[in-house]
């Protein structure tokens, strides 16, 4: 079939069919579907204008089979429209709205991400006049877009060169929203509870990023990259420590050594210490072996 399972229940601008009750409208013209679909290019002759592609993109699904009794099975039809993988495969926006960013936060990364933003280009398609510098806060000279505020301007995006040197990590990273969050959470490689660290991470880079363009526009504040690190150092811990417990080291820690705070969970020292030739198991052997020698001698 041409049609995708998870699509039916979305609205029509986001690809979808809107059909909210699948199963029942089905289930009473299952029989209809059934003796015209013989006929070709019957669809163009239902409905209004702009309406024939609905209805042969709902024709065309397979929602359920109808069993040799002839009873509709809303058992198949659910295991057809539930989505299969992880939540975050299911629901990309759950990276986004997690309980470990704040919810002003995770807004504010949603509008970034649907190119939202109050910036300066936007604010001149919605037509608003505007009283001042119309250009990047950052005095950089070029207009201000989402991707070049958070992204590209020499002076705001240069605080991610700062937060990868803070975290000992080296990399280009991508001017677009969604592809540079994806690119940062997996800066230091692990699985989902490190992605998880480095996304709070880089929420909070930019939080602070927009917090220092809107003092600068409204208070008139100097930007201070080194202001502004320091400030996703208490924002990230905040959130790590404090809200959603996800590490347990003191501010000192984070601060002095983010990459490690991030890395070492308990399972990952073990590694560390037990892996051939480590101090632990050359400490390991000789206890071993002086017991041994002990018990001999008794």
């Amino acid at each position: 079939m041409s049609r995708d399972h998870s699509t039916v229940t979305v609205p029509p601008l986001l690809g979808g069919l809107e059909m909210l009750r699948v199963p029942v409208f089905v289930h009473m013209l299952h029989p209809v579907f059934i003796s015209i679909q013989a006929e070709t290019n019957w669809w163009k002759n239902l409905g209004a204008r702009g309406s024939s592609s609905w209805w042969k993109n709902l024709c065309s699904l397979d929602l359920g089979r109808l069993e040799d009794t002839n009873e509709y099975s809303v058992k198949d039809v659910y295991k057809d429209l539930m989505p299969t993988g992880t939540e975050e495969s299911r629901n990309p926006w759950s990276k986004i709205w997690n309980k470990a960013i704040p919810t002003k936060v995770s807004c504010l990364v949603w509008r970034l991400v649907q190119n939202r933003i109050a910036t300066t280009d936007n604010i001149v398609k919605r037509a608003i006049g505007l009283q001042g510098q119309v250009g990047c806060a950052g005095g950089c000279g070029s207009d201000e877009s989402v991707a070049h505020l958070f992204f590209e301007c020499k002076c705001f995006a240069g605080i991610w060169s700062s937060i990868c040197k803070w975290v000992s990590v080296t990399s280009v990273l991508h001017n677009e929203g969604w592809q540079h969050m994806s690119q940062f959470e997996n800066l230091l490689g692990g699985g989902i509870s490190m992605s998880l660290k480095l996304r709070v991470l880089w929420c909070a880079g930019i939080w602070c990023i927009w917090k220092a363009r809107n003092n600068k526009i409204f208070c008139n504040e100097d930007i201070q990259i080194i202001k502004v690190l320091e400030d996703v150092k208490v924002f990230s811990w905040k959130w790590l420590k404090i809200k959603s417990k996800l590490i347990e080291d003191d501010f000192a820690m984070w601060c002095l050594n983010p990459k490690s705070v991030c890395v070492l969970s308990i399972g990952s020292v073990l590694y560390w210490a037990l892996r051939p030739g480590s101090l632990a198991v050359l400490w390991m052997i000789a206890c071993i072996r002086i017991y041994c020698t002990t018990c001999a001698a008794i």
